[in-house]
């Protein structure tokens, strides 16, 4: 059975206003808006229908690095190389605090599911939970040994998964911030997300073969993205063996597939339960940083090194067990 895919980069729907690479991306929980950060050091607000810009958020001083919208859609949070997290209003962009515990830059972010929290991961190898409106700490997660690279809440709000520098994604308690188990996968952890019902974690870093003293090359069998069991740490699922770097990953909303993100310029698409290839989209002509399901399941954007935020539209083929990306007409 082939593998589907089409990409046209003339005809589909983009975003350009950034006019500089664009880190991140993600839908409003309506899924009528997206939120991208970028090199440009602002966030943007922008209606996917028209690509209108609503809001341009510019209070960081260097880039952002990603971005999260609040569960019920009236907040966003930004998280920059300025060493800060910013909370602000998504209808226009007012400033609600601004969280400075870090003493590195912020590398991610997650609202825990019922709003009131958000960790924060760093270069300065914390995660950090604090107040999401007023910025008042919780508790600091200090039990990697390199930088936070990627944070993600359960759906049931109990616990936090970080991923780091350090080969390692670890599970621990929201509310006292004690271990609950460490996975230890190929390379630098560099995206994570739990699957949709909680059970599962996907993981994905940075591969790339090492020349040894010897000459020879490590790592360069390992699987770069790993599907793992959330209560024991067992994998269920490795693939992706020559994708090296991991940049963005997530689940559809139903949690039948994973959508990943690498240095190959494209997005690639893998049946969640079998690790199977079933589709993938080229339309990028650089690094694709950031990648994001909408809240229908219907469309995927994409965000890229080349300046560009990308939406297509994602179907189930009529044919076969595959699927098809569109482009959708700009």
């Amino acid at each position: 059975k082939p593998v589907r895919g089409w990409g046209n980069a003339r005809d589909t729907l983009v975003y350009y206003e950034h006019g500089n690479a664009v880190k991140s991306a993600a839908w409003s929980p309506d899924g009528e808006r997206i939120v991208s950060g970028g090199y440009d050091s602002t966030a943007r607000v922008w209606d996917v229908a028209t690509q209108s810009t609503l809001v341009t958020y510019a209070g960081h001083n260097d880039p952002v690095e990603t971005v999260a919208w609040s569960p019920d859609s009236q907040y966003i949070a930004s998280a920059s190389l300025d060493m800060t997290v910013q909370v602000w209003k998504a209808a226009n962009g007012e400033r609600v605090c601004t969280y400075s515990g870090h003493n590195n830059s912020v590398w991610a972010i997650a609202w825990s599911p019922d709003g009131k929290r958000i960790v924060s991961g760093s270069e300065d190898g914390t995660a950090q939970v604090w107040e999401a409106l007023t910025g008042e700490p919780v508790l600091t997660y200090d039990k990697h040994n390199g930088p936070v690279e990627t944070v993600a809440w359960s759906p049931d709000g109990q616990s936090i998964a970080s991923g780091s520098d350090d080969s390692t994604v670890r599970i621990w308690e929201a509310q006292s911030g004690e271990d609950i188990l460490a996975y230890a996968g190929p390379g630098s952890m560099l995206a994570l997300a739990w699957s949709p019902d909680g059970k599962r974690i996907a993981s994905g870093g940075d591969i790339s073969p090492v020349m040894q003293e010897d000459g020879t090359i490590s790592r360069a069998e390992e699987q770069a993205l790993h599907v793992w069991d959330a209560a024991t740490g067992k994998d269920v699922l490795a693939f992706g063996q020559h994708f090296h770097r991991i940049y963005s990953l997530c689940w559809s909303p139903d949690g039948k597939y994973l959508a990943f993100s690498s240095m190959h310029h494209k997005v690639d698409v893998h049946d969640a339960a079998t690790g199977e290839y079933v589709a993938f989209h080229y339309g990028h002509n650089d690094f694709v940083f950031a990648i994001a399901w909408s809240p229908d399941g219907k469309r995927i954007a994409s965000a890229s090194q080349d300046g560009t935020v990308r939406v297509w539209r994602v179907e189930e083929s009529p044919w076969d067990n595959r699927m098809i990306l569109w482009d959708i007409p700009g």
